[in-house]
């Protein structure tokens, strides 16, 4: 009941939802040791070229202010000793975000894109159980050629084939011998099954077959894996009580005077 586009797009959004889950996990889990060391080990040399230009800024400050170095040449090793101190500043910041992850700005657009597809595929999912019909009863579809009539809004048709019910076309001067819950046999058209059943119903109106007055009898047969089909014609025997000779003297008197 709807376009295969919708299943298309729905997993290549589960598929890109799959990416942005695993890259927030990268983030969040800091980068590998070997990168972990490889930080530490520049925040190490930073530090000893900091300690060192610290003793140099110290020490030119001592020949500045006994006038033995000029004004000039202390600001560029004052200069020097600020550029040491923000690298360091820099690499600790870096070797941080190497062990805990991300940047929280990076996280927060990799959730975000995560939180956009979780809506995306939340309504594709929406769209695709409301275009779904749900049969109310378990069964077979029924595939049957498209209907003559335009107008007919029938969409698809489901039979329960956990049973069939028959229709059976029974001659008028049977009537007294049948009755509701008798057993019958259904001999399947074409093969050597059987199927067993009963009756649970009985028309009250009298239609011609045949050119003969019949009236028709609804019964119910358990499905055993029988090769029985929706619209099959099948001959059917019905069990009736047993008569005796005398009822069996009316009957045919009665067959003789009807016909």
């Amino acid at each position: 009941m709807y376009s295969n586009q919708d299943q298309e797009r729905l997993v290549q959004l589960q598929g890109e939802l799959a990416v942005q889950q695993a890259e927030l996990q990268l983030v969040n889990s800091g980068q590998k040791s070997a990168d972990v060391e490889g930080v530490a080990q520049q925040l190490a040399l930073g530090q000893q070229e900091l300690a060192t230009q610290r003793q140099l800024t110290a020490r030119a400050h001592a020949l500045h202010q006994d006038s033995l170095l000029s004004r000039q040449e202390y600001e560029l090793a004052v200069n020097m000793l600020r550029v040491r101190e923000l690298n360091v500043s820099m690499i600790e910041a870096g070797l941080k975000s190497a062990k805990t992850g991300g940047k929280p700005e990076q996280i927060h657009v990799i959730r975000t894109r995560i939180t956009s597809l979780q809506q995306q595929i939340q309504h594709i999912q929406q769209s695709l159980k409301e275009l779904t019909v749900v049969s109310p009863v378990s069964g077979t579809v029924l595939l049957r050629k498209a209907s003559i009539n335009p107008t007919e809004e029938v969409l698809v048709s489901v039979a329960d084939n956990s049973a069939f019910v028959v229709l059976l076309p029974v001659n008028y001067i049977e009537r007294n011998y049948v009755n509701v819950g008798q057993p019958l046999e259904v001999a399947v058209t074409g093969t050597t099954h059987t199927a067993l059943g009963h009756i649970i119903g009985i028309d009250n109106t009298v239609q011609i077959v045949d050119g003969r007055q019949a009236f028709f009898v609804t019964a119910v047969i358990d499905n055993q894996q029988t090769p029985l089909v929706p619209g099959m014609v099948v001959r059917t025997t019905i069990s009736c009580a047993p008569l005796s000779i005398a009822g069996h003297v009316a009957r045919t008197m009665e067959s003789l005077v009807r016909y």
